[in-house]
Formats: structure tokens, C-alpha cells, sequence
């Protein structure tokens, strides 16, 4: 993961689906960035010319 950080990856953890689960956020390792809402982070990204690719 970290090696992702540091060529340039951002990686997202969505806290709604961390609550859900019930998972504290300090358990996270450092290098992942808690968002509020994954949906709006990915919609975000895709106004800023990003695509979404799903991966199932």
C-alpha cells in the first residue's frame, strides 16, 4: 500500500461503509485517506475527467 502512496496513488476508504462493517478508522493503515461518502468521492473524480472501471 504504501508503495501505491508513494507513486501517486490516493487510496479512499468510504466511513460509511467502515461503520457499516464496524470498523474503527484508526485501524486503517496511514496511507489510506477516510472519505465521508465513496459515492461522492468517485462522482467527484469523474467531474475531474477520471473514469470509474469497475473490477466484479
Amino acid at each position: 500500500m504504501d508503495q501505491f502512496a508513494q507513486n501517486g496513488f490516493r487510496l479512499e476508504q468510504c466511513a460509511i461503509a467502515a461503520r457499516a462493517m464496524k470498523i474503527d478508522p484508526v485501524d486503517f493503515l496511514p496511507s489510506i485517506h477516510l472519505v465521508q461518502n465513496g459515492y461522492v468521492s468517485i462522482i467527484a473524480y469523474q467531474t475531474r475527467g477520471y473514469a470509474y472501471l469497475p473490477m466484479d
